[in-house]
């Protein structure tokens, strides 16, 4: 019965436009369960003087009982960049506007957190390596789920780019497991940002042609043998470890005259930046608080525009 009315309901549609013929076809009908009503994809073309003319319709009808399925959210693992709002991603800034509730790491400004709506819920949930207040990665899994599973639209917000040391996994195997969608939003990470800054070439036509992204924050997984190889080291979370960094890399060949440029909080107002060599850069910011900071090390690193 239902069919014969859609049908009825297109064919006074196309008698508006008086096609000299039309034919009515349906092309897909799909039976969804025994609580709702049938979903019907129609084509219909009309010839009207020699041309085809397609009007297409899709609509699910609602269905009479309410669903016993829970309601639906959605996590989004938002790239916030280096820090600056005005480095966000057009897509991050449409991605906050919609977000229910925003679950923040570690380090995102208010600048950037504006761009919520007035009446999201802001979850600050950071991790910061060394901290005793850092927020273990399992509540912070929990709030996730628990949102989402409220049929709500949860931005998880992280500083850079969400695929680089940002824990990215752990948190889609979770949202997985749950059925839940995921959207990644990338954003700027800091080595690129940094560079940026200081107008320095990640790679060079002769003084780099290889160049590897790290972590510091555990020297003990590095492999200093292979990474005294090559070019261009940019290695984010090294403030702390630095002296272990430069041992293990000095240990493995690369020269203490290899230049070293750190700099402090990338993108803010007051972003600073350090040249040394891998050979005095310890002793040259020893009494310095460099967190967070991006350490490259390499031939380009000598290029840094400091003004």
């Amino acid at each position: 019965k239902m069919a014969a009315l859609v049908r009825i309901g297109l064919r006074q549609t196309l008698q508006r436009v008086k096609p000299v013929q039309h034919t009515i076809r349906f092309i897909q009908t799909q039976q969804h369960s025994s609580k709702s009503w049938p979903a019907l994809t129609l084509v219909a073309t009309a010839l009207v003087g020699g041309t085809t003319t397609a009007v297409f319709c899709k609509e699910r009808l609602a269905d009479p009982l309410p669903s016993s399925s829970p309601l639906q959210g959605k996590l989004v693992l938002l790239g916030a960049g280096p820090g600056a709002s005005d480095l966000l991603t057009l897509r991050a800034v449409r991605a906050l506007a919609t977000a229910d509730v925003v679950v923040c790491d570690a380090l995102i400004g208010q600048d950037v957190l504006v761009h919520c709506r007035s009446d999201a819920e802001i979850m600050v949930m950071g991790k910061r390596g060394g901290s005793t207040k850092a927020t273990k990665q399992s509540d912070i899994n929990a709030a996730i789920i628990q949102h989402c599973q409220q049929g709500k639209t949860v931005v998880r917000v992280k500083g850079g780019d969400p695929l680089l040391f940002g824990r990215m996994a752990d948190e889609v195997r979770v949202a997985r497991q749950h059925e839940v969608p995921v959207e990644i939003v990338p954003g700027i990470t800091s080595p690129f940002a940094a560079a940026a800054a200081l107008a320095i070439p990640l790679t060079h036509k002769t003084l780099s042609t290889t160049l590897v992204l790290t972590t510091g924050h555990d020297p003990s997984l590095l492999d200093f043998p292979s990474l005294a190889k090559m070019d261009t080291l940019a290695i984010v979370m090294a403030t702390r470890t630095l002296e272990h960094i430069v041992d293990g890399l000095i240990e493995a060949g690369k020269a203490a005259s290899t230049p070293v440029c750190i700099v402090k909080r990338t993108s803010f107002p007051d972003q600073k930046a350090f040249v040394s060599t891998l050979g005095t850069v310890v002793k040259d910011t020893d009494d310095m608080k460099l967190s967070p900071a991006v350490l490259f090390i390499g031939q380009v690193a000598r290029l840094a525009d400091e003004s």
